[in-house]
């Protein structure tokens, strides 16, 4: 790791300015542990994570109707 390595939460509407090297990583459905760690550790706020977990379920809900 670099010594000025950051794990920032944020949305896709409002990315964070980060200078190179930087990763986007979009999780899937997130267990409550995974939740929390995300609050208590990096910050994440109740509406942002609220949404991220509307949009994944809503993401599911398509890929099945296209599926089937």
């Amino acid at each position: 790791g670099w010594s000025d390595q950051a794990v920032v939460v944020a949305s896709l509407t409002n990315p964070p300015d980060l200078k190179p090297p930087s990763v986007i990583l979009i999780p899937g459905l997130l267990n409550p542990v995974e939740e929390e760690y995300l609050r208590v550790v990096h910050g994440a706020g109740e509406e942002l994570l609220r949404r991220h977990i509307n949009h994944v379920k809503a993401l599911m809900r398509a890929m099945q109707h296209s599926s089937g």
